[in-house]
């Protein structure tokens, strides 16, 4: 397990960590990790264009706590109009 550097949602671990550290989570087996705020999924969706048409939440199953408790996943259908 490592240290997180940034507040969740604000961005990659690849544009934080240095060569040696992406060395050692990887020699490790871990991954890098991002996500993107709310704010810049959606908001980049309509800044673009779309048209926000669908939303759909998930959980990773039971296997984290969180999910227990809320869910942890969420995609976007946008579409552009001809």
């Amino acid at each position: 397990m490592h240290l997180v550097r940034q507040p969740a949602g604000a961005g990659s671990e690849a544009e934080l960590f240095t060569g040696e550290e992406h060395r050692k989570l990887a020699e490790e087996g871990e991954a890098l990790l991002f996500s993107h705020t709310l704010e810049t999924l959606i908001g980049g969706q309509l800044d673009a264009g779309l048209t926000l048409c669908g939303f759909y939440e998930d959980r990773y199953g039971n296997q984290d706590l969180l999910s227990r408790h809320m869910p942890t996943f969420i995609a976007t259908r946008a579409v552009k109009a001809l």
